[in-house]
């Protein structure tokens, strides 16, 4: 749940990307590396084995699993398949260039090959880790390189490193019994929404905050219903802090169709409240109503935009390769 605080500053940082990408691609720099270190409180065999392994699953949220394994008929390639949430979201064939231990150094390479999926596309796509041991605790520094074949390119491969780095993080943590208290803490779901409470009513005033957090809710009901519908079931619903609100999913969504009807249900439920408004507000003028629709309709038009985390975000994100 803590990460959950840190959608606010993932939409900066994309709206960051989308800028810095456009500056790139009028300098028709079209050659891109990202790259994003973490330090992490653990030991460095530790992090390396984690971050190596042929398979492995991060609790996240959300949960990611990745799993690699040479293709039969080319032993030298590597089939690498990874899911997010239960959702298959790519697979990708690559060949290492190095791994030592020693050095805490791994490079792969992405190949053209009919079992990519998406298909790599011609981007030349390098990926890589480097573990290194330090007094303040083990440093993880992930990167990848590319050419750049769309302008999407240039916003989502930069996250990847900084995502991945982050859950491997926490991981290597929680099974090292070190997590900080403050993560223990952010996880308490009630603390956290209170926060967000707070920061509505800071940013809106008491009135305007009570009033988004309660089309927050209305909006997350929406999803819950279809998490319930569906058999996904509802792990909790929890405010932002200066952003929003989200339902976490108890199991896996496993299909696209699923996944969509329930990112569509939260703009779908509101609806209902918003028209009942609307129709109450033309009948009788009262300014509040007014008000109430205008957040309603904006808070569910927002949602589906086509950025991640919102309900119309893409559900796609590079990932590191063996």
């Amino acid at each position: 749940m803590l990460g959950l605080l840190t959608l606010p500053i993932e939409l900066l940082r994309l709206a960051f990307y989308a800028l810095q990408g456009l500056v790139d691609a009028l300098r028709a720099r079209n050659r891109l590396r990202s790259e994003f270190t973490v330090l992490i409180n653990a030991s460095r065999e530790a992090v390396w084995r984690l971050s190596t392994a042929d398979h492995f699953v991060l609790d996240g949220p959300p949960t990611v699993e990745m799993s690699s394994e040479p293709l039969p008929d080319s032993p030298d390639l590597w089939l690498t398949r990874i899911t997010v949430s239960g959702q298959p979201l790519s697979q990708v064939v690559s060949y290492e260039l190095e791994r030592d231990e020693t050095k805490g150094i791994m490079r792969a390479r992405l190949v053209a090959h009919p079992l990519s999926k998406p298909p790599e596309g011609g981007r030349d796509i390098e990926t890589g880790l480097i573990v290194e041991a330090t007094p303040e605790g083990t440093a993880l520094t992930m990167f990848n390189e590319l050419t750049v074949r769309s302008f999407r390119d240039r916003i989502i491969y930069p996250t990847a490193p900084r995502r991945m780095g982050n859950l491997i993080k926490q991981q290597c943590e929680k099974d090292a019994g070190t997590s900080s208290r403050l993560a223990a803490l952010g996880n308490h779901g009630l603390l956290l929404s209170a926060v967000a409470l707070l920061s509505f009513c800071y940013l809106f005033g008491w009135k305007l905050g009570l009033l988004l957090a309660v089309v927050i809710v209305v909006h997350e009901a929406g999803h819950v219903a279809a998490m319930l519908m569906t058999g996904v079931g509802v792990r909790g619903v929890y405010l932002i802090p200066f952003f929003g609100g989200a339902a976490v999913p108890k199991k896996a969504y496993r299909t696209e169709g699923r996944l969509g009807f329930i990112a569509l249900m939260g703009p779908g439920l509101s609806l209902i409240p918003t028209l009942a408004l609307f129709a109450i507000y033309r009948a009788t003028g009262q300014i509040q109503l007014r008000q109430a629709v205008e957040m309603f309709a904006v808070i569910n038009a927002a949602n589906l935009l086509p950025i991640f985390p919102l309900d119309g975000g893409s559900f796609s994100t590079p990932s590191l390769a063996r």
